[in-house]
C-alpha cells in the first residue's frame, strides 16, 4: 500500500497588527522667553517664571508658566536657573542662558505652544 501523504503542520490564524496612528511631526517655532522670577514654591521647591512669547502673534499676551529644574515647556527643558539667570535646551537641542529679566529669541515646539 503507498504511505500516508506527510501530515501538514497547522497554518497559525492571519493575526491583524494594528497600525499605529500616524505621530504628528513636531512643528518648531521661533519664540521669546523672558525670566521674569524666581522663588521657592510652598512646598520647598525652587520655581522660576517664565513668559514665552510667539513673535509671529503680535498683540497676543505671553503663556506664563511656573517651572522647575528638568521641567519641559513648549519642547525646552529648563536645565538652572539661580537669581541672575536661567539656562534651558530649546525644541532643537540648543543651549540658551537667559539673564534675569531679561529675554532670548530660543526655538519651541508649537504643538504644546500657546
Amino acid at each position: 500500500p503507498p504511505a500516508p501523504p506527510p501530515a501538514t503542520p497547522p497554518t497559525a490564524p492571519a493575526v491583524a497588527v494594528p497600525t499605529p496612528p500616524p505621530v504628528p511631526a513636531r512643528r518648531l517655532i521661533a519664540c521669546d522667553v523672558r525670566y521674569v522670577f524666581s522663588r521657592v514654591n510652598a512646598s520647598g521647591r525652587p520655581v522660576a517664571l517664565v513668559e514665552i512669547l510667539d513673535p509671529g502673534r503680535p498683540g497676543t499676551a505671553p503663556a506664563v508658566r511656573q517651572v522647575g529644574v528638568d521641567d519641559v515647556v513648549f519642547g525646552m527643558r529648563i536645565q538652572s536657573f539661580t537669581d541672575q539667570s536661567l539656562v534651558l535646551t530649546d525644541a532643537s537641542g540648543r543651549r540658551h542662558t537667559v539673564a534675569f529679566g531679561g529675554s532670548s529669541r530660543v526655538v519651541g515646539e508649537l504643538e504644546s505652544a500657546p
